[in-house]
């Protein structure tokens, strides 16, 4: 028997073995379909592959390994999702909205804002791609990625219609230098001290509109007055689960909370008092900084403020400066 043909049987071998240990590993998923009754035979097949899709044997360890694999292959894509430079992982295709027909419900809601004794301010938040495009990696086609004409363009609708509006993409996204420091590398949300960099400007804005003005010198609008507490390499975010950690790596994860004095309730929609206390009693979620670098059972790391999994709520400040 020649060597070749060893190796192809040994290749062989090894697979089936590979397919037995996941097999049998995994037997437990299909079998726990067999506990539920009643189970149409549509209903049989879609609860086992809910079952593997929550509970694979080393799930999480082959999509590390796969993305590792991928990174040592010098790939820029993997599971839709593109590596930009600085290893910032982005959309890889970016969905198409009509700016007219936005605009147009945005100034319709103005108006009923309006006709209530309301104010109303639109605060357009940028996306994970800078305006010139720096971030993406050579041999993208800039086209693809036209995601500041739409908005522009909406922009510029709404200041013609009377709209308070702010456009922060121009502070926080202009080159892929202010992208690598205002986004997560491994998730398309932006951190919060870039939310932090541009909020005093938006609630400037907001007692504008609501007829005061807020002091030059208020106090929780400076940066030295919060605390900037970071847990390193303990943040993977939706698009580093989709591509594995191998792919781009850990990344710090960076919150505020205010040294000043604070004293807070936050309620639910409904009126049922969640938390109250000082911002970190009542605004700080202690049950999401517990959990995992991804998300887990106990939420994910973004969700600090308020907890994850939070609907409408209201939120009062007995401190306020206005």
């Amino acid at each position: 028997m020649s060597m070749r043909r060893i190796f192809q049987i040994l290749g062989i071998a090894s697979f089936c073995v590979f397919i037995g240990i996941e097999a049998w590993s995994n037997r437990v998923l299909v079998t726990k379909a067999f506990d539920v009754k009643n189970l149409s035979w549509r209903e049989f097949v879609q609860d086992i592959r809910m079952n593997f899709q929550q509970g694979f044997f080393g799930k999480v360890d082959w999509i590390d390994g796969n993305g590792l694999f991928m990174r040592a292959l010098d790939r820029r894509v993997s599971n839709t999702v593109l590596r930009g430079k600085g290893d910032m992982l982005l959309y890889r295709e970016w969905g198409r909205v009509d700016p007219l027909v936005r605009a147009k419900e945005i100034c319709r809601w103005n108006r009923w804002q309006g006709a209530h004794g309301g104010k109303y301010l639109y605060v357009q938040t940028p996306a994970k791609l800078d305006r010139r495009l720096e971030i993406l990696p050579a041999g993208c086609n800039p086209d693809d990625f036209d995601v500041y004409g739409p908005v522009d363009n909406l922009i510029a609708v709404l200041r013609t219609n009377n709209v308070p509006c702010m456009d922060l993409s121009w502070d926080l996204a202009m080159n892929a230098k202010q992208v690598q420091c205002n986004y997560y590398r491994t998730d398309h949300h932006w951190t919060y001290e870039a939310a932090f960099s541009v909020f005093p400007d938006v609630a400037r804005k907001i007692a504008e509109l609501a007829g005061t003005t807020l002091p030059l010198d208020c106090p929780e609008l400076k940066s030295e007055n919060w605390k900037r507490i970071t847990l390193p390499r303990s943040f993977l975010g939706s698009h580093g689960r989709r591509t594995g950690a191998g792919f781009a790596g850990y990344g710090d994860f960076t919150y505020l909370v205010p040294i000043f004095p604070t004293r807070m309730a936050m309620c639910m929609e409904n009126g049922d008092l969640a938390n109250a206390g000082d911002f970190g009693e009542a605004i700080v979620s202690k049950r999401v900084l517990a959990s995992g670098p991804f998300h887990d059972a106990a939420g994910v790391r973004y969700g600090v403020y308020f907890g994850s999994e939070r609907g409408a709520m209201h939120i009062r400040s007995a401190l306020a400066p206005c």
